[in-house]
């Protein structure tokens, strides 16, 4: 696969922080694509950051060259201490809207066959549908998060673009072949009666913000862990201009706590692709956040801890709960090490194995089932006592 003539080379400058050498920096560490036939296949690298600067399909004032701005801010800054080597592919080229999604999906498979995490600069959200695709022709079964203030979902179906492109990844997998489609920060009073139904209608798992901030954001983890795609759009942060005609947010994620989300995006065992959508145009400021952004999510990268599915589940210690009522044993696995929980839904096919937080657990051990567990024990038709 010629993917080299998908991309061009971006230009290896940032800006300068006081006491920041470049050979300290950032950029000073990773390895850029040069534009050459065969750099691809004889470097070897981890990590690979790629920008789709394309906005034809957005709804809002998105930076069309927001990737590029994005560098600039980013490689200024130290390097970071994952260990793993990063690469700079530069942007996706293409003439039409359709030529930059088939050229994302053949960059996508490509980079995930050679086993190397995508860091995906955008652009408008709508990316999201390509760079799940790779999925879909592997016929492999999907996990994707969306970070995101809306449900972009149109219930009529009528258009596609960054504010419905949820309907395509529906239409194009089937709900039976997602594992796992979670929409998180969600704000309730931005989210149609009819989108909220077509959600639940496919099993969607929605996190509302107040389910999310401060110390629950914690639980925000127990959603990255396991999936493949994860994509964030800006309109989740607090301040952002991306309500109709630029005004800004009123809530949202603190600055801080989408830096600590990229974190965890980071620090999980089976992402694959993590894409950043949706800069605002109107302002440059912006920026700086987003670069933070990225860095968290690169930093993170070093504490990924090789748990399950990596780890056999059988490594945990084993917690059972019996629920009388329901005549129904529910089975938890902790990683003392590192506080993360797991539980056994069961299914007609093969039993799932679900993050899940330690007030699940509480949640049995007061005779409730959580409702995570009513959640996959109803997608996946359940087989037990109930």
């Amino acid at each position: 696969m010629e993917v080299n003539s998908y991309i061009e080379p971006s230009k290896a400058r940032w800006i300068r922080y006081p006491g920041i050498s470049d050979c300290e920096s950032l950029g000073g560490a990773i390895l850029w694509f040069d534009g050459t036939f065969n750099w691809l296949e004889s470097t070897k690298f981890d990590i690979a950051i790629l920008g789709v600067p394309e906005t034809r399909n957005s709804q809002r004032t998105v930076m069309n060259d927001a990737p590029d701005v994005i560098r600039n801010w980013l490689y200024g800054m130290r390097a970071v201490s994952s260990g793993e080597q990063i690469a700079d592919l530069g942007n996706v080229v293409g003439s039409s809207l359709n030529d930059r999604y088939f050229a994302v999906g053949e960059l996508v498979e490509y980079l995930e066959h050679q086993g190397v995490v995508v860091l995906l600069l955008g652009g408008s959200q709508d990316f999201t549908v390509p760079v799940c695709s790779f999925m879909k022709k592997e016929q492999r079964n999907l996990r994707l998060s969306v970070i995101d203030a809306f449900a972009d979902v149109d219930p009529g179906n009528e258009d596609f673009s960054e504010a419905s492109f949820l309907n395509k990844i529906y239409a194009d997998f089937g709900s039976a072949n997602i594992d796992e489609l979670a929409l998180l920060g969600c704000q309730t009073y931005y989210c149609g009666e009819q989108q909220e139904k077509f959600l639940a209608r496919h099993f969607a798992r929605v996190a509302r913000l107040k389910d999310l901030r401060g110390e629950k954001l914690t639980n925000v983890e127990v959603f990255l862990r396991q999936m493949d795609v994860i994509s964030f759009d800006f309109s989740a942060i607090k301040g952002q201009p991306v309500l109709p005609g630029g005004v800004r947010m009123p809530n949202g994620f603190e600055e801080h706590e989408a830096c600590r989300i990229w974190w965890y995006a980071g620090a999980s065992d089976v992402l694959k692709v993590a894409g950043l959508f949706n800069m605002p145009s109107v302002v440059e400021d912006e920026a700086p956040l987003a670069a933070q952004l990225c860095w968290h999510f690169l930093e993170g990268r070093g504490a990924r801890n090789a748990d399950y599915p990596i780890r056999p589940i059988e490594d945990y210690e084993m917690k059972a709960v019996y629920i009388d009522e329901y005549d129904e044993t529910l089975y938890f696995y902790h990683n003392a090490y590192n506080g993360r929980w797991w539980i056994k839904v069961p299914s007609v096919k093969a039993d799932a194995i679900v993050p899940c937080t330690e007030e699940d657990y509480d949640m049995a051990m007061n005779k409730e089932l959580p409702d995570l567990w009513w959640h996959h024990f109803i997608k996946n038709g359940g087989n037990s006592n109930i």
